[in-house]
């Protein structure tokens, strides 16, 4: 997603009734109000249940790729151990939120949350959705990002073959100034070789 202002278009690929988002939450980008950079302040939000060994992993290499932020939400609150994991993995370009009663009254001040509110409990796709409205909120108020990439915390973001970095990726998309959300596919793959099961 785009980072733009208030006035916001957030579309992701399911919803509690199969509508997109973008009808729970409202809509309405207005054009110009994009600030094209140089370079692009790039960020991820993951929600995450049991990772494990996954989430050292997923923080290097993300980072590796040229994320600036990483956001992520535990969705079990005694998952200190992995938390912590991570946040040495990535020092202050890791954002860590814990499923508690302080992030459950953030949540209740997000558009759509009323909406969305009967079905937290059972339905993990509502909770990572107001999960990454709610990153979404902080790296547009308070870490200046252009761009939000939502990943699932099994998944990799694979820009293509020959790109070490995402930079190029999203200086382009960022020129142009109507593209504020870019869906992509999600193709399965496992390592063929021992030697890709770690990240430098």
């Amino acid at each position: 997603f785009r980072l733009v202002d208030e006035n916001l278009l957030l579309i992701s690929y399911s919803v509690v009734s199969k509508k997109s988002i973008a009808q729970v939450v409202g809509q309405g980008i207005k054009k110009g109000h994009f600030v094209v950079r140089p370079r692009p302040m790039i960020g991820l939000v993951c929600q995450l249940r049991y990772a494990g060994e996954r989430v050292a992993s997923f923080v290097r290499y993300h980072l590796a790729l040229g994320f600036d932020k990483i956001y992520l939400y535990f969705d079990d609150g005694s998952e200190l151990e992995d938390a912590e994991i991570a946040k040495q993995e990535g020092k202050e370009k890791i954002y860590v939120r814990f499923r508690d009663l302080d992030l459950v009254n953030e949540w209740k001040l997000l558009r759509g949350y009323n909406k969305l509110a009967p079905f937290i409990e059972n339905d993990v796709q509502v909770r990572q959705m107001l999960n990454a409205l709610h990153a979404f909120d902080l790296a547009r108020r308070e870490d200046d990002l252009d761009w939000l990439l939502h990943l699932d915390s099994d998944e990799l973001f694979y820009p293509g073959p020959g790109i070490s970095s995402i930079r190029n990726h999203f200086a382009q998309m960022h020129a142009k100034s109507n593209c504020a959300v870019f869906t992509y596919y999600n193709f399965e793959a496992v390592p063929e070789y021992s030697s890709q099961l770690s990240v430098p």
